[in-house]
């Protein structure tokens, strides 16, 4: 298995703890209350009425999408090379405002505590997908 595919199964791998992160302690719940305050924070399909088993199904669904991807990313799919670059970015972005939320909120954000674990392997494999695939095609 190459680094960049090593790289992207661990990233589906902490997507799941993440995920379950977020459903163990409630994102969902907290993200009503907290949405008044920081809206930016939250995406807006959250804010709008999605159910916490939705919610939960999405993430299990997201998680299980990404691991998935990793057989034909070492396959050198194209689209799978592509999913990799998106997960990469959606995923860093992930990292990054969970632990941002919690720090302008001041208190504990459910994915928090893993968001930077997703942060740095996202960061990781943006740059081995760049060192050895170059920039995605569009």
């Amino acid at each position: 298995m190459t680094k960049s595919g090593k790289t992207l199964l661990l990233l589906g791998l902490i997507q799941a703890l993440h995920s379950s992160e977020e459903i163990l302690f409630h994102l969902h719940d907290f993200t009503g209350r907290a949405a008044v305050r920081v809206p930016a924070f939250f995406p807006q399909f959250i804010r709008s009425g999605v159910s916490p088993e939705i919610f939960s199904v999405l993430n299990i669904m997201a998680v299980a999408a990404l691991l998935a991807t990793v057989p034909f990313f070492e396959n050198r799919r194209p689209w799978a090379g592509r999913m990799a670059w998106i997960a990469a970015e959606a995923e860093a972005l992930n990292g990054f405002f969970h632990p941002a939320a919690a720090v302008v909120l001041g208190r504990y954000v459910p994915g928090a505590a893993s968001g930077p674990f997703l942060l740095l392997t996202a960061s990781v494999l943006l740059f081995r997908l760049r060192r050895d695939r170059g920039m995605p095609r569009a």
